[in-house]
């Protein structure tokens, strides 16, 4: 797959999440696995991933991968996968994060059918596929 580099490696994991999420206390219930009150790292980076790759099966409909510069668009889209995810797997899924998630998942099905672009990170060449 061709996960893009700069969004499941942020340059501070912990600060990223803590900015998307609000409190620390809330990216450790969505990361702590082992139960020791801390935030868990490579849970998060697992779902970052997971996200990217979910991201990257509705991109590669219009775009040739993987995309280059700030790419801050998908940025927020795979925060709100990956909350969603880590939510859902660990009970914790509120209306606000299901909310988010299904608004991130229409916006990808709209890009990928060429009803919507990336914005200011819309890739200067020519999509793969225009419909």
């Amino acid at each position: 797959q061709k996960h893009h580099p700069d969004l499941i490696n942020p340059p501070n994991l912990k600060s990223e999440f803590t900015a998307d999420l609000g409190l620390d206390r809330h990216i450790v219930e969505l990361t702590d696995r082992e139960g020791d009150g801390n935030i868990h790292e490579q849970t998060a980076t697992f779902a970052l991933q997971d996200a990217t790759g979910e991201i990257d099966n509705y991109l590669t409909q219009r775009y040739t991968l993987p995309l280059s510069g700030a790419l801050t668009s998908l940025r927020r889209m795979c925060l709100d996968i990956a909350r969603y995810n880590l939510a859902s797997t660990h009970g914790l899924l509120t209306d606000d994060i299901k909310d988010r998630y299904d608004a991130t998942r229409s916006l990808l099905k709209d890009i990928a059918k060429g009803l919507a672009g990336l914005g200011k990170d819309e890739p200067q060449s020519s999509p793969v596929n225009q419909h």
